[in-house]
């Protein structure tokens, strides 16, 4: 009790002037720890929503597979991309003109209007898909096109297959909506619903 506390290191540097530092590196540290521990239970709660989506599906007859969707003829894709969409409580249409054979305009319930167009491709799965498999760029530029002539709020485009590096950068330039392969069976198969997502910051598959 009676041992005198020092107030400089063995260096000379006063202690209580380190500490500040500390402090201030502690109060940040834990700022982050927090923003990762809110993180994670968002990741986590999605997960545990789409487990339970895809546990519902294996006794859901209305569950349609990808290997389903493969096989199926485009117009008959683009049928199904809307009965989803009407599953999902979107108001649904069949725009006319060009290009819109394999397209359909929706309202969501907020009250956005929406553009769905719809690419089945060939054989999407196995090894990586050749480029024949994929969905390129100038098919999301004659989308986008449609989808000005309509004047939308969001333009989603889904394929049973993929998308390359130039369709991605178009996608993220143009605030597309990009669902592949594994967003159709969250969607197709799973059951998950097709949300609305914000206007203003489009999430690209």
């Amino acid at each position: 009790m009676t041992k005198r506390v020092p107030i400089a290191d063995t260096s000379g540097a006063p202690l209580l002037d380190t500490l500040g530092p500390l402090r201030q590196q502690l109060d940040a540290a834990r700022s982050r720890l927090a923003v990762l521990i809110t993180e994670d239970r968002e990741v986590l709660h999605e997960l545990a929503l789409r487990e339970s989506y895809r546990r519902r599906s294996l006794t859901d007859e209305s569950s349609v597979s990808l290997t389903d969707i493969d096989s199926m003829k485009p117009s008959v894709f683009v049928d199904l991309a809307e009965a989803m969409l009407q599953r999902d409580g979107f108001q649904t249409a069949r725009p006319v003109g060009a290009g819109s054979a394999s397209v359909v305009s929706a309202t969501c319930p907020r009250g956005h209007a929406l553009l769905l167009s719809t690419h089945r491709v060939q054989r999407p799965y196995g090894q990586t898909p050749e480029p024949a498999a994929m969905v390129g760029a100038p098919v999301l530029y004659t989308v986008q096109a449609i989808a000005e002539r309509l004047k939308v709020d969001l333009v989603v485009v889904v394929t049973n297959g993929h998308f390359s590096e130039p369709a991605r950068r178009y996608g993220e330039e143009h605030d597309l909506w990009l669902l592949a392969r594994r967003d159709l069976q969250w969607w197709a198969e799973w059951q998950e619903p097709l949300e609305c997502c914000d206007v203003s910051a489009q999430d690209v598959a």
